[in-house]
């Protein structure tokens, strides 16, 4: 089991080496000059509450059928956040939380899992839409004022945008 969570923290290692090394890196320049110290401490501040509030979401999911303590599910979220970071559709995220639960409680892990997801994807997408109606009620000409030409990835054309 060890072995396992090793290769996994490697492979993970890996995979961002290789990420960072394909990337165009000649507009870091520009996120530095958009960046404040602030507002790298908010995100970083940001992270760790979302962690955090990741953690004591599979803490709540898993106490069903077991007790597990906050650092159990500390450790078990973020090893299986970290072997999703390079599989494809974060499906590493099932089969590693799958690992810390004998053969038979597997399944109910990977559903739990799955329903966990679901509700956070569904409330995030609720409040989303509640988000853009609010947006688009009280700034009604912002499609007509802004130019989309430019994209909104550092200046660059988006892929989905018209040029």
């Amino acid at each position: 089991m060890v072995l396992i969570k090793l290769l996994i923290v490697c492979g993970a290692v890996a995979f961002l080496y290789a990420q960072l090394k394909t990337k165009d890196l000649s507009d870091w320049h520009l996120v530095t000059q958009k960046f404040t110290f602030l507002s790298f401490l908010g995100i970083v501040f940001l992270s760790f509450l979302n962690w955090f509030l990741e953690c004591l979401k599979w803490k709540n999911l898993v106490s069903d059928f077991k007790k597990i303590t906050f650092k159990k599910a500390v450790e078990q979220t973020l090893g299986s956040l970290t072997a999703s970071i390079f599989t494809p559709n974060r499906i590493g995220e099932y089969v590693a939380k799958g690992m810390y639960y004998s053969k038979e409680q597997t399944k109910k892990i990977i559903f739990l899992n799955f329903l966990g997801n679901s509700v956070q994807m569904l409330v995030t997408l609720f409040f989303g839409l509640i988000g853009c109606v609010f947006f688009f009620v009280l700034s009604p000409n912002l499609l007509e004022e802004h130019d989309f030409s430019s994209g909104f990835y550092f200046g660059r054309p988006s892929f989905w945008l018209p040029v």
